[in-house]
Parts: C-alpha cells; structure tokens; sequence
C-alpha cells in the first residue's frame, strides 16, 4: 500500500493563517474592551466600537478564506481529489489482477 502524504510547501500558507488569526484576536481584545467602556457609558467609545466591529468583521472574514485556502492546497498538494485521494499504485495493481484473471479465463 502506498501512502499518499502532502508535498512539502515554503510555510506561507501557515503564515498567512496565523497572521489572520493574530489580527481576529488582537481585534477580538480591543472590543472586549470597548464594550466594557460602553457599559461606563463611555460616549467615544461607542463611536470606536463601530469601527472596531467594522475591522473585526474584516479579520474574521479573511482568517476563515485563509483556513479554507490552506485546507484546500494541502489537499491538492496530497492529491486528493473531493474528499478522496487517488493511490495510483493500488490502482494499477488492481487493474494488473483483474487483466490476469481475464487472461486466465479465456486461456481455459
């Protein structure tokens, strides 16, 4: 049996998906904390909040394209085609037992 395991890649893939999860996160802290200023009744900070929200909307958006194209090169890479990958030396070794037992069978 033959494993089929992904090819090696730079790590740019994983650097862009962290890069988006540290923003999602820094983002996620700056509105924790605005929303605990606009519980004080912190006038600015409910005009801040908006823009933070606006920004967070942004991160989270980008980390999930980045999750997803990483997700996907690394099952290209691995040649998995759908949810399945192909393993060609099964295969061909499949096709070779079947065509010696046709031969087999037209010998007789």
């Amino acid at each position: 049996m033959t494993l089929i395991t992904p090819f090696e890649d730079d790590g740019t893939a994983d650097e862009s998906l962290a890069a988006a999860e540290e923003l999602l996160k820094e983002v996620g802290l700056a509105l924790a904390d605005l929303s605990k200023k606009i519980r004080q009744d912190d006038v600015e900070a409910g005009r801040a909040a908006k823009a933070v929200l606006s920004e967070f909307t942004h991160a989270r958006n980008m980390a999930s394209r980045e999750r997803i194209r990483v997700v996907d090169e690394r099952k290209k890479g691995a040649g998995i085609v759908g949810d399945y990958a192909i393993d060609f030396d099964a295969a061909r070794d499949e096709i070779g037992r079947r065509l010696a037992c046709l031969r087999a069978a037209s010998d007789g």
